[in-house]
């Protein structure tokens, strides 16, 4: 409930007073607060892979404002604060958060296991597409040295999410045989970022951000949508095979 009130607290700021609530203090507790929701929703059996992505994309972003490397050059403001070598803390939660919430939609259709880390990949870059703009610009929560056509965003920064990305599913992939079971949370905070972020793009003029943003929630509902009818079906079917 906390998470829920924060988020449509965080929406309704942006539409009507185009700022980050309290000057974006409680950022840093938004994201602790959906962190925490993904561990405590989630089997203890699977606890291990996202305890290992939140360290993976950690370690990346330390070495990506210590050196410049896989992102380009950038740094953290101190609205996210407390910080661990230059980087947020709660940056562990953000990466456990995509993660958690990209491997719970892509639990069905079951695909090759090379296909399946591609495209978590993939929609892992995407999410970054949506997300970036808006929290290094309107919500300040990062500030960037180089810069590109996308709103002043390097390209290499979503050539660096696609290559840590691939790290994390392929190392949890390999740590993990057993598929997790549907994790409802992990779904409902991942889409409930993406509807911030998308919302707050419309707001601000980022429009390009937008529509990426609308693609993501049509894939998003469609992927439920396959599910939802394919649970209904099976459901229906074992009182026949009785």
């Amino acid at each position: 409930m906390t998470f829920i009130l924060m988020l449509c607290g965080a929406v309704a700021s942006h539409i009507f007073w185009r700022e980050a609530p309290l000057k974006g203090v409680g950022s840093s507790s938004f994201l602790f607060i959906a962190g925490g929701l993904i561990f405590l929703a989630t089997e203890r059996r699977c606890l291990l892979p996202l305890c290992v992505a939140g360290v993976i994309g950690f370690i990346a972003e330390v070495i990506g404002v210590q050196y410049g490397w896989l992102f380009g050059r950038y740094y953290y403001t101190e609205i996210l604060a407390p910080s661990f070598l230059e980087v947020p803390i709660v940056m562990f939660c953000a990466w456990v958060v995509l993660f958690a919430y990209v491997k719970n939609m892509m639990l069905f259709p079951r695909l090759p296991v090379w296909i399946e880390i591609v495209l978590s990949s993939v929609w892992m870059t995407a999410l970054d597409l949506v997300i970036d703009p808006i929290a290094a610009h309107p919500f300040n929560f990062w500030r960037w040295v180089d810069s590109s056509p996308y709103y002043g965003i390097p390209y290499r920064n979503f050539l660096g999410w696609f290559i840590v990305s691939t790290l994390i599913f392929t190392t949890t992939r390999l740590i993990s045989t057993p598929q997790p079971s549907a994790n409802y949370w992990a779904r409902m905070v991942g889409f409930g970022i993406i509807i911030l972020y998308t919302l707050a793009a419309m707001v601000y003029g980022y429009f390009l951000v937008v529509f990426i943003g609308v693609v993501l929630v049509i894939v998003h509902l469609g992927i439920l949508g396959v599910i939802n009818r394919t649970v209904s079906l099976r459901s229906m079917q074992k009182p026949l095979a009785n």
